[in-house]
């Protein structure tokens, strides 16, 4: 380099070059550090109306399939009671070929007291039923489950409204997916 004339202008270069390539490096770091998070934040959003989208539909596909609305029902050695937080379903058994078969099965959907953020399904099958039995987890990204009845006593009701918020924390940004639908029993 011929502008370098002596030792001190050649330290004083290195020094500037150094110092470049620290605040090039800082630079692309932040970039790094910030690409990510986005990508954390949209991860999450994209996980919460997954699990929505999903725990929903198992709800309406168990509702629509219904004969009847209970009000209160052991299942599978718990006590449920229909309300605003849980739904108790009498369903039509069907075996392996899709046959009818004499008898009920029985699901609960409720969310767990215990974990609110969890919504289960528990299902008590009759011999021979191809659905398949026990609890299922449908979702641990519960925010609030709200189950509506078009009738004053869920017994007697023919519909069933169900509103679902599903959140996640994700760098310190609630990612929020809401959904609502009307189900209409359709053995009913």
């Amino acid at each position: 380099f011929p502008f370098i004339t002596s030792p001190t202008d050649a330290t004083w270069w290195l020094i500037g070059i150094i110092a470049l390539t620290a605040l090039i490096m800082i630079v692309i770091g932040n970039i790094f550090v910030s690409h990510n998070r986005v990508y954390r934040i949209s991860q999450s959003q994209s996980d919460v109306q997954r699990d929505d989208s999903l725990a929903l539909s198992r709800i309406k596909q168990l509702i629509s399939e219904t004969d009847k609305i209970l009000a209160n029902r052991t299942i599978n050695g718990t006590a449920y009671t229909t309300g605003t937080t849980a739904i108790v379903l009498e369903l039509p058994s069907f075996n392996a070929s899709g046959s009818p078969i004499v008898g009920f099965d029985y699901a609960a959907i409720y969310v767990d007291m215990a974990n609110p953020k969890k919504i289960y399904t528990d299902t008590q099958v009759t011999a021979g039923s191809k659905r398949p039995p026990g609890k299922k987890l449908l979702t641990d990204l519960n925010k609030t489950t709200i189950f509506r009845y078009n009738h004053t006593d869920p017994a007697q009701a023919s519909a069933v409204t169900i509103y679902l918020k599903t959140s996640k924390i994700a760098d310190v940004v609630n990612a929020e997916s809401v959904a609502s639908t009307t189900v209409y029993l359709q053995n009913k």
